[in-house]
This record gives C-alpha cells, structure tokens and sequence, in this order.
C-alpha cells in the first residue's frame, strides 16, 4: 500500500458538528501521535467535552481518550489533545471524535494521508 507524497492534501480546520471522523492511511501500521486541538465558542457557557476513539484497520478499539471540556472563563481558547496508536497492521485506522460543536484542528507524526468525514455535516475553514 503506497502512501501519496503528500500528506496535507487536508489541512485546515474542521468543524465538529456531532461527529468526525478522519481515516489515516498507514501504510506499515507504525505506532504514530495523533495531535488534535480544539475550541469550542459555547465552552463559556458549559461544559463541552470531546470524545476521542481510535479503530485499527479491523475495527477494534485501540485508544479511547474523553477530554472533559470543562467551561471556561473569558475568551475561549485552543486544547490540545495527543494520543498515541501502538505499532499494528498496515491499512486504514479510524481516528472518531464526538462532541457538541467547536473546531478541530488534526496532525499525526509522522505524517500520515487522511481523508476525514463529519456527520451530520463537514465545515472546513
């Protein structure tokens, strides 16, 4: 499985709106980090936590990770959020975040491609 020569085909940042999930090429099933940020405007009002899961290429839960969200004070800032997959198979893992709202900002290292899903709708900026 050949990884493309470029691995920021989807740089930006994505609106979470219920659901994302971003699908990671890994060509060798290398251990990786998945570095995520998030914001959330409404986090001054409550609390609003995000759910993080990772599925290896056959669908199994490999990492769970539930950031608390907790409400803030003043201006809403970025959270960051790293989880590291273990060494496994080659193919697609399934990296899925749950929450209320916000935005997403998503890198691995190493790189890795990825295409990404949101449900009920996907927003880039």
């Amino acid at each position: 499985m050949a990884a493309p020569d470029d691995a920021s085909v989807f740089s930006g940042t994505f609106e979470l709106s219920q659901s994302l999930t971003f699908y990671l090429l890994n060509p060798k099933g290398d251990a990786c980090s998945i570095d995520i940020r998030v914001r959330d405007e409404r986090s001054v009002e409550m609390d609003r936590p995000v759910l993080v899961r990772v599925f290896d290429p056959d669908e199994t839960l490999i990492v769970r990770h539930d950031f608390p969200g907790e409400r803030e004070t003043g201006e809403p800032r970025w959270h960051d959020i790293t989880v590291q997959t273990p060494p496994g198979k080659a193919g697609v893992y399934q990296v899925a975040l749950t929450g209320f709202g916000g935005w997403v900002e998503f890198t691995t290292t190493p790189r890795l491609a990825f295409g990404v899903y949101g449900a009920p709708q996907l927003i880039g900026r």
